[in-house]
């Protein structure tokens, strides 16, 4: 009986001690960690793609599109045109 009392006793300050530990490792987590212009990019791309391999150039025009009607910064256009040119570059291989 002592024995399973200690035990909880145990549990508890573990609990304790573990708890401003996880809040303090998500807080370094989210200071720590940033995402850069790609990561946007590719973000907005996933939200606007459905899936299909065949709608995937379509999906990075319309990203393109969206990016030049924002008149975002040069980097996040460019990154999307040379992703565009690497698919179409990967299409024109495919069916030549």
């Amino acid at each position: 009986m002592i024995r399973m009392t200690s035990f909880a006793i145990y549990e508890f300050v573990a609990f304790i001690l573990a708890l401003p530990l996880s809040y303090a490792l998500a807080w370094a987590a989210r200071k720590y960690t940033f995402s850069t212009y790609k990561d946007e990019v590719d973000r907005l791309f996933a939200a606007v793609w459905n899936g299909e391999e065949e709608d995937e150039l379509n999906a990075w025009l319309k990203v393109y599109r969206i990016y030049l009607d924002k008149r975002s910064p040069k980097k996040k256009r460019y990154y999307s045109v040379t992703l565009i040119l690497s698919i179409s570059r990967r299409y024109t291989v495919r069916f030549w």
